[in-house]
């Protein structure tokens, strides 16, 4: 057979034909990944906003609690439809953690129609829920007490730490500030201390040998029948 001047060999188009199917197959592959890739920006369009590390005790936020004993404290519900709050959670048993949340925890979050957007290094869990929802998460077994959040970009925890001897509570002090907390209770009997402490810094104060516990210690709220 006689090829015309100019033209490619039926080689080399043979090969470029397999060339451009394999770079249709190529493309077809990325646009499908990149389909199916989606950002993440919290749920109902929530998008949380950056956290703020400072370690400044100043720039702590205590939780306040939102709703008690079937009473919006501030003697009225948020007027926003969603919000969110900081939940509580019990822990009835020492043989469950003390820091984080449970799968259990999680789903009575979800069955009362809260969304979790960050698990704290405690049996807690900060949460984007319908405010009509509310009141019935209140009443479940599971929660301690529902608090309002100050401030989105802070994750701050009131936390008790108790010391091995012969560390002592008042070296436990200077480093509890040191990890941005500020001490509010000192226990001289039991060697221990409570206060405010970003809520990273818990799982700091866990691997310090001298450390004997850590633990949550926000507000428990008794209502009377």
């Amino acid at each position: 057979m006689t090829r015309l001047a100019g033209s490619p060999p039926s080689g080399n188009r043979a090969a470029k034909s397999r060339m451009k199917r394999r770079f249709r197959l190529v493309l077809a592959s990325a646009v499908t990944a990149l389909a199916a890739c989606s950002v993440i920006t919290g749920p109902d369009g929530y998008d949380p906003p950056p956290e703020d590390r400072s370690l400044d005790p100043a720039a702590l936020r205590a939780p306040q609690l939102l709703y008690l004993c079937g009473v919006w404290v501030d003697g009225a519900p948020p007027t926003e439809e969603n919000i969110l709050i900081d939940v509580s959670l019990s822990r009835p048993s020492l043989e469950l953690p003390e820091d984080r949340p449970t799968s259990a925890h999680l789903a009575v979050i979800r069955e009362h129609g809260g969304q979790v957007v960050y698990q704290f290094h405690f049996p807690a869990a900060r949460v984007w829920i319908p405010v009509r929802k509310i009141p019935a998460l209140a009443l479940s077994r599971s929660v301690i007490g529902i608090f309002k959040v100050a401030d989105p970009r802070r994750y701050d925890w009131n936390a008790g730490v108790g010391y091995r001897l012969p560390y002592s509570y008042t070296e436990g002090e200077v480093r509890y500030a040191q990890l941005g907390g500020r001490v509010t209770h000192r226990f001289n009997v039991i060697n221990a201390i409570s206060g405010l402490i970003p809520d990273r810094s818990a799982a700091v104060l866990r691997r310090d040998g001298n450390v004997r516990s850590v633990e949550s210690r926000v507000p428990f709220p008794f209502c009377s029948a």
